[in-house]
């Protein structure tokens, strides 16, 4: 069966091969300054638009996506791991292998067990006390999809087989609640894109005094 949704971000990035500036990370710069020789995943890195600012913190960057015409995008301007990944089928890294994790809007595509599953994944590759960073869709994000389509779960819909999750405060702090203690949590609007968008930003740390995720998640390394 053909992934639309795959296809979809190939035609995107295929058209839109530069990144289009977003320097969001740059409010959390504190979180890169207390580390030294620290590793960092960006996570559903599209073309990279976060690739230059995390590289100037640090050159120990991997990244992943599942789009190939991101990844050809990425391997053509950065000199690091960049890997073609589908996240639901696991993370092909280590265990506690990063500090810092990345998820710039790559986490609201996903049915509820799905995303708890790969939340799961990423508590296994973070190393303790570390960062995850997180921006998500938020349910007043109206100009990008929120109440259209058809409705499968809760704040999840489908149109033309694109699938996308809205998050209102209480579903991020359900989600994350595993594991990971909130830091930070913001209610934004961007203009990455042609219209506004609006979104949460999380900053979630590895709490191992929490309660610890099952052992369901997969567990791929390679």
């Amino acid at each position: 069966m053909a992934d639309t949704q795959k296809e979809n971000w190939n035609l995107f990035y295929k058209s839109r091969n530069e990144p289009r500036q977003d320097e969001w990370l740059v409010a959390y710069d504190g979180y890169f300054k207390r580390r030294n020789d620290f590793s960092v995943l960006d996570l559903g890195c599209g073309n990279g638009i976060n690739i230059p600012f995390l590289l100037s913190k640090n050159r120990n960057v991997y990244a992943c996506d599942y789009s190939e015409e991101a990844i050809g995008i990425v391997r053509t301007k950065f000199d690091i791991d960049a890997r073609i990944v589908d996240i639901r089928d696991g993370l092909p890294y280590g265990n506690e292998q990063f500090d810092i994790i990345v998820s710039d809007l790559s986490l609201h595509y996903f049915s509820d067990s799905t995303t708890k599953r790969i939340l799961k994944d990423i508590f296994r590759v973070l190393r303790k006390d570390g960062i995850v960073l997180v921006r998500v869709n938020s349910i007043n994000d109206k100009n990008h999809g929120f109440n259209k389509g058809e409705e499968i779960e809760a704040n999840f819909f489908v149109l033309k087989g694109r699938y996308k999750r809205f998050f209102d405060k209480n579903a991020i702090e359900m989600y994350f609640k595993d594991g990971f203690s909130i830091e930070k949590i913001f209610e934004r609007q961007t203009s990455k894109y042609s219209a506004e968008k609006a979104l949460w930003e999380v900053v979630l740390r590895k709490n191992l005094q929490l309660h610890k995720p099952d052992s369901g998640s997969a567990n791929n390394v390679g």
